[in-house]
C-alpha cells in the first residue's frame, strides 16, 4: 500500500493530503459499517448455507453437503 501512495504522490497523480483524506474516509465507513454489524443480529444457520453456490445466471443453487473445517460440523447428509 505504501508502494502505491508513493507511486500516486511521485506521478502527481495525488497529493499526500488527497491520500490522507481517502485513508480517513475509509477509516470512518469501515467504523459505521462495524458499528452496523455488531448491532444486527446474527444470521439464522440455515441462511449460512444458502447461495454459496451459484448458476451461470446467479440463481441460488442448493447443495446436499457442505463440508466445514471440522466435519463433525459439517451441514448436510454426511458421506
Amino acid at each position: 500500500i505504501d508502494y502505491v501512495k508513493k507511486l500516486l504522490v511521485d506521478n502527481q497523480f495525488a497529493t499526500a493530503e488527497e491520500l490522507k483524506a481517502v485513508e480517513k474516509d475509509i477509516r470512518n465507513e469501515v467504523q459505521e459499517s462495524l458499528v452496523a454489524a455488531k448491532a444486527g443480529k446474527p444470521l439464522p444457520d440455515a441462511d449460512l448455507t444458502k447461495e454459496v453456490y451459484s448458476t451461470a445466471d446467479f440463481q441460488s443453487e442448493p447443495q446436499t453437503f457442505i463440508r466445514m473445517p471440522d466435519y463433525h460440523n459439517s451441514v448436510g447428509q454426511k458421506l
